[in-house]
Parts: structure tokens; sequence; C-alpha cells
């Protein structure tokens, strides 16, 4: 019986077959633990050991996260003990990743200064651009290498919203990488009447396109990523939240969620804990990916930006269980690529979470 083979065989059989070894882990405890480890011993190629056991913001935001997690997989959890980590969801909270709009990345060039950084208990959580000539945002990124990737965008289309179609996403290996792997370039845009296409004052996720990032074994690649708007018309009501870098998926143009055709109005508290905790996580998850970057530079400026950006948010315990039922909810309607993939479509049926609402994606 494969459950009583020695450990070590276990180890290499979970090894050998990767993502299609997961219904290995549900034959015994055993297999259940290793394939948690395994993934713990994945994390730890991508994230230097030391700077995780030092780093407390990290590890509360992470902690914090999880357990809304750890909640709803109970009894599950227990069999990782003396684990407390859930490392498979830990990986792919690495693996998918959520950009914030940081005032210091985004380049705005308006006369009158017609927009706004809003910010809810001094956290920045969006960017509205009332009017504007022109806008850039750059950023260096570093992701996994071996994934492939859809490159989204979560933005809010106020009235007639101008420029997004003529708005220029690109990403593209980073000149600060000269390894062993090819370039690659992704440059999309829009749909040139892409704001008439998206609802009206109701949120969308857009999709720009897909890529893959090359590489012959796990390591943290850097990405330079660009989102610039210069066209000659002005640049009006549009409202940008972040930039996502989910698993790849099937193929669509966008998606809103739609307060009046679902429940995600009755948990708007739920929501702002929701957006605050995985806002606080990925934020410490970029300071200690520069950490483990640069971890042989003497470089006070990475350890000063962790420093200021200590995590103050607190999770009321008795919160999560309307919290797993804000990840229950909730409607969303696609807009796909062309009338014939629109009348077949049908939406993944998520099982009792809305896949789509949470801030990591398995591997298939």
């Amino acid at each position: 019986m494969i459950d009583r083979l020695p450990i070590e065989i276990k180890l290499q059989l979970l090894k050998d077959y990767g993502i299609k070894s997961r219904p290995l882990k549900y034959i015994n405890k055993d297999f259940y633990k290793l394939f948690n480890l395994i993934y713990k011993d994945k994390f730890f190629q991508l994230i230097d050991k030391n700077q995780f056991e030092i780093n407390t913001n990290f590890k509360n935001s992470l902690n914090q996260l999880l357990s809304i997690f750890n909640q709803y997989l109970n009894p599950l959890i227990e069999l990782i003990k003396p684990e407390s980590i859930n490392w498979e969801i830990t990986f792919f909270l690495l693996v998918n990743r959520k950009f914030y709009f940081n005032d210091d990345c985004f380049i705005i060039q308006s006369n009158d200064k017609n927009y706004q950084f809003n910010s809810n208990n001094n956290e920045l959580y969006s960017i509205k651009i009332n009017s504007c000539q022109s806008f850039q945002f750059l950023k260096t990124i570093y992701l996994p290498s071996g994934f492939e990737y859809d490159f989204q965008i979560k933005l809010k289309n106020y009235k007639s919203s101008r420029g997004l179609g003529t708005t220029n996403f690109q990403i593209e290996l980073s000149n600060q990488y000269d390894n062993h792997i090819n370039g690659f370039k992704l440059i999309e845009y829009p749909p040139i009447h892409i704001h008439d296409m998206l609802p009206i004052d109701q949120s969308s996720i857009l999709k720009i396109g897909s890529f893959k990032i090359p590489g012959n074994f796990l390591e943290l690649i850097p990405i330079d990523l660009k989102i610039e708007e210069l066209g000659m018309y002005p640049k009006i009501n549009l409202e940008f939240e972040y930039i996502e870098f989910r698993l790849k998926d099937f193929e669509f143009l966008f998606y809103s969620v739609y307060q009046s055709n679902s429940n995600d109005i009755f948990f708007e508290e739920e929501s702002m804990i929701v957006k605050s905790l995985e806002r606080s996580f990925y934020t410490n998850l970029e300071n200690i990916i520069s950490l483990t970057i640069f971890k042989d530079i003497n470089n006070n400026d990475i350890q000063l930006k962790q420093q200021k950006e200590e995590d103050s948010i607190e999770l009321d315990i008795s919160k999560i269980d309307r919290i797993l039922e804000y990840y229950k909810s909730g409607e969303r309607i696609f807009k796909l690529l062309t009338p014939f993939d629109q009348k077949k479509f049908k939406d993944h049926q998520s099982k009792v979470l809305k896949l789509w609402k949470l801030p990591f994606k398995l591997q298939n």
C-alpha cells in the first residue's frame, strides 16, 4: 500500500508528480503533512528564512489573513501540526500578487491637480483621476518564475471615462536581470471604446493580457511594469485600485461585481476589513521580498521603510465568521471577447467560497 512506503519515497512521489500529486495528500495524515512541507520548502526558496523569522510585521499580517481560511479549513488545519501555517496557501499568496497604486510610483500631469489619492484611516486604497493631461505608473516588481499569469487591473468607470482606451500597459524582463532566461515583453492596449463597455459606477476587473515567466528553477524574477497614457485628449473620470497578477484562467475582457445583484452591499464593513488585511499583507510581502533580494547590500532605506509601515491592523476574531460569509457572497457579470464566447459561457461554479474573491488562486 502506498501509505506504507518510507517517508523518503513519499516525498519523492509528491515532488516528481508536482501539482498532479495534490490528490495524494488526502491518502493519510503523513501525505498531508508532507505536502504542506513541500510548499514550505518552495516558499523559502523565494523568501530568506532569516528575514522571515525576524520580520514580525510580515508574520502578523500573514497570520491574520490565514486565520480566516483556517476557520474554513478546520479540521484539516489540525493535520499539519506541529506546523502552524498552511504553506500551500502561503506559497500561492506569494505567487498571486496585488500591487497598489502608491503615490510615489504614480506620475500625473494635471494643471489644476484635479485628482485625488483616496484613503481610509491613513491607508491609501485608490487613485481617482477627475481630469488630467497624462499619467504614468512605473514600478519594478518580483514574481516567481515558471508560472503563467493573467495581468489584470481593478478600476471604476465614472460617467463617460476617457483615456483608458489609449492607455499603454507594458511589462518586460527588467534590465536588472542578466541571468539565464530569455527576455520577454508584453505590450497591450484595451479596446479603444472600453469606456463605453465598462458599466457605470461599478468596480470592474479588466484583463490586460497573459504572459508566462520562463525559468528552469524557482526564483524571483524582476519585471518592469509601466502604465502610461500620453494621448492628446484629457483623461477623465477614472479610478484605479490595484494591479493583479493571478494564475492564468479562461479568456475574458472584464468582469464587474454588481452590488444590486449581490449580497455585497450587506458586507461593507467586512469588505473594508478584507481590503485592509490584503493590502497590509501585500505591502509587508513587498518589504520582505526587497529584504530578501538585497540581503547582501547594506540598504538602510529598505529597513526604514519596513519600520515605517508597521502593521497596525488587528483582526477582531469575532468577525471571522462574517468575513467568511463575505467570501461566500457576490455575483460577477462577465464580458467576453466575442458574442459567440459570451453566448456559450458559464462561470465557474464555486463550491462554497467564491474563488474569484480569494486573494490567491491555487494551481489547477
